[in-house]
């Protein structure tokens, strides 16, 4: 192993038993302020490894979850290296979580109400913000909490889950995601090199893409700008529905991710960051072999 395959085995190493004691810890729905402090913890090991070793966040997630020449398979899932990177960036230090969510009962609840502090677009302020925290901290019951945390979303980001809303207008983008899968698919699963699936397509149009897709598959990730890139022709109708999507408002995307789920999303992502490199290539080939 090289010195980089042995970095990133130690930081798997370090953060197994975090993952396995946060998955024990949520199912049994306990203390979600340990929750956070357990995450900032792994957040503040991701961003180590980060400046470490110069890496992007969502390259090292994928590196972290998959399988790569001589280490074992991580199970250790992107959205949960996602939100314990975006916990650590949004707490300055360990010791505010416990400052603040002291009495936060579910972990489910924070996550729940993470886009009205976090996100730019949506954050409150004031006198709101006080309250919802004072809300997620209080002894109301659980689903009284979400339901109200729900209802202030809509209020603010217009989030809608209407299941009866027709979905004729979303078969469209549904062709051109399924075409698009099933033909990267086949292609991956062929023995012709890097060169034969990408062409001229650059690196960095790969890993903006899979950052594209990837952030389709929940609200709140980074979408990179990808017009100043050139992609295959054959990929056009996908990158303009891919852009499309990412550009519309939550409830277009709530409606695909109904049709289109986020786990395929996601394997959608990984066959995209495949083709970043011939590493990257192999891996996956042999992970899904």
């Amino acid at each position: 192993m090289n010195k980089i395959d042995l970095s990133l085995l130690s930081l798997i190493e370090e953060i197994t038993p975090f993952y396995n004691k946060y998955r024990d810890i949520v199912d049994k729905n306990n203390s979600g302020c340990f929750v956070l402090e357990l995450m900032w913890g792994v957040g503040l090991l991701l961003e180590n490894y980060l400046k470490d070793n110069g890496l992007k966040p969502h390259a090292l997630y994928w590196k972290i979850y998959g399988k790569a020449d001589g280490m074992k398979n991580s199970y250790i899932t992107r959205d949960f290296l996602s939100y314990c990177y975006r916990i650590k960036r949004f707490f300055k230090t360990k010791e505010e979580v416990s400052v603040k969510y002291s009495n936060l009962r579910r972990y489910s609840l924070f996550r729940e109400a993470f886009p009205l502090l976090e996100n730019s677009k949506y954050k409150l302020t004031g006198l709101e913000k006080d309250s919802l925290i004072n809300l997620i901290n209080s002894n109301l019951e659980n689903k009284r909490i979400k339901s109200t945390i729900i209802s202030i979303k809509k209020k603010k980001i217009g989030i809608k889950n209407d299941r009866k809303q027709k979905v004729g207008d979303m078969e469209p983008l549904l062709k051109v995601f399924i075409s698009f899968y099933n033909n990267i698919y086949s292609k991956l699963k062929s023995k012709d090199d890097r060169f034969l699936l990408i062409g001229k397509t650059s690196n960095e149009s790969i890993v903006a893409l899979y950052q594209l897709v990837f952030s389709l598959s929940q609200e709140n990730l980074f979408i990179p700008d990808i017009n100043k890139y050139v992609f295959l022709p054959d990929w056009k109708d996908f990158v303009d529905s891919v852009v499309h999507l990412s550009k519309g408002d939550i409830r277009l995307r709530n409606r695909f991710r109904r049709l289109f789920s986020p786990s395929k999303i996601i394997n959608l992502s990984e066959m995209i960051f495949s083709l970043e490199s011939d590493d990257n290539l192999e891996n996956y080939r042999k992970k899904n072999a």
